[in-house]
C-alpha cells in the first residue's frame, strides 16, 4: 500500500489473525470500491410491486398443482405402479426415463410431487411475512457498497472482537484512493453507515436477533 497510514491500520487490525484471514480482508477492502454505489432492486428484474405479488401467485400455482394431483390420470402415486409395471424407461424423454428406471425412484419422485404444494404454500407464506421487513431499508434501498463496508466491519469485529473503526476508515481511504475514487471516512462515519442501514446489517450478521443490542 502507498497510503503511509493504511500500513499501519492494516498491521493493527491483523495483528491476531491468521493468513488466510489476512487475505481475506484485503480482498473485501479491494473489492469495495468497485462495487456500485447504486440502488438495486431485491431481485433483478423485479419491481416492487410485483414481488409483493407473488406470494399470492405462488399459492394459486400451489391450488393447481394440487388438483393435477388429485386427477385419475395424474396422480403421482401412478409414478410407482408404471416402473413396477416393467416399461422400458429407456424409450422415454428426460426426466421421465430417469424418474420411471427403477420403482424406488418413482416412488422418491411421487413423494416430491404430493408435498410441493404444501412446500409452496409454506414459502409463499414465509415470502409474504419476510418482504415488508426489508422496508427497513429505507429510500436507500440495497446498494452492493454498503453492503460491502457493513461486510467489512463485520469480518473485523469478529476477528478483533472490538469495531476498530479508525483502522477502518484508513483502510478504505487507502482503497479507494488506490481505485481512483478518493473518498473521506471517519470512525463517525462507519457508525452512521451501520445505524442507517440496520436491515443490511441483520442480514450480514443474524445473531444480533438474539442480542439486546448492535455493539
Amino acid at each position: 500500500m502507498r497510503y503511509p497510514r493504511a500500513k499501519d491500520a492494516l498491521a493493527k487490525v491483523t495483528r491476531d489473525c491468521e493468513l488466510d484471514d489476512r487475505r481475506e480482508l484485503v480482498r473485501l477492502i479491494c473489492a469495495i470500491p468497485l462495487a456500485s454505489p447504486k440502488k438495486e432492486p431485491l431481485v433483478a428484474g423485479r419491481t416492487d410491486r410485483s414481488l409483493r405479488d407473488l406470494p399470492k401467485r405462488i399459492r394459486n400455482w400451489a391450488d393447481e398443482i394440487e388438483r393435477v394431483n388429485r386427477s385419475s390420470f395424474l396422480n403421482p402415486k401412478h409414478l410407482t405402479k408404471i416402473a413396477r409395471a416393467g416399461s422400458d424407461s429407456a424409450f422415454l424423454r428426460k426426466p421421465l426415463n430417469l424418474i420411471l428406471h427403477t420403482p424406488e425412484s418413482a416412488a422418491r419422485t411421487a413423494i416430491n410431487f404430493e408435498r410441493l404444494p404444501k412446500i409452496l404454500r409454506l414459502y409463499a407464506d414465509c415470502l409474504r411475512e419476510w418482504l415488508p421487513l426489508f422496508k427497513l431499508l429505507g429510500r436507500h434501498g440495497f446498494r452492493p457498497q454498503v453492503m460491502g463496508i457493513l461486510s467489512l466491519m463485520k469480518f473485523v469485529r469478529d476477528r478483533c472482537k472490538r469495531p476498530r473503526y479508525e483502522q477502518i476508515a484508513t483502510l478504505l481511504e487507502a482503497a479507494f484512493e488506490a481505485a481512483g475514487n478518493p473518498r473521506s471516512f471517519g470512525a463517525d462515519d462507519l457508525r452512521k453507515l451501520k445505524k442507517n442501514n440496520v436491515m443490511l446489517w441483520l442480514l450480514i450478521h443474524p445473531e444480533v436477533f438474539s442480542s439486546s443490542s448492535i455493539p
